[in-house]
């Protein structure tokens, strides 16, 4: 066993439409419940507001520039360009696992089954076999 960091992926079940990544994840993770105190966790800024709903052993979630009026510049400081370097740096890990996934042709193309759970077995099965690649 190597003592190398191992990294878990998450997928949920499968959402129909648009919807927001941090809305589905509340419906899935109640926050009522202790899920994430064991780990730590690198969150896109779509996730802004995680920290008041759940407690984890460590949060890092990349900044967002703030709009800015016309004719204005609100660039992020130095010191929040780094953070979401690093951030993006381990987060690049879930870019790779999706694009391994699209791997298996049945992902990459449109998918037309109506059935949610038929749907959501091929993701899984994809899923396991991605783990297994990156585990050998």
């Amino acid at each position: 066993m190597s003592n190398k960091k191992r990294k878990i992926l998450y997928i949920s079940k499968i959402y129909v439409g648009a919807k927001h990544d941090f809305g589905m994840m509340k419906k899935e993770f109640s926050s009522d419940l202790s899920w994430f105190n064991e780990f730590s966790l690198f969150l896109d800024s779509g996730f802004q507001g995680f920290d008041k709903l759940y407690k984890t052993k460590e949060l890092k979630i990349t900044f967002r520039r703030t709009r800015a009026k016309k004719g204005e510049k609100k660039d992020l400081t130095d010191e929040q360009l780094l953070h979401n370097k690093e951030v993006g740096s381990e987060r690049i890990f879930v870019e790779h696992a999706i694009g391994g996934l699209k791997r298996f042709k049945i992902l990459y193309n449109r998918i037309r089954l109506k059935k949610d759970d038929t749907l959501n077995s091929i993701i899984n099965c994809a899923a396991g076999l991605w783990n297994f690649y990156i585990d050998s």
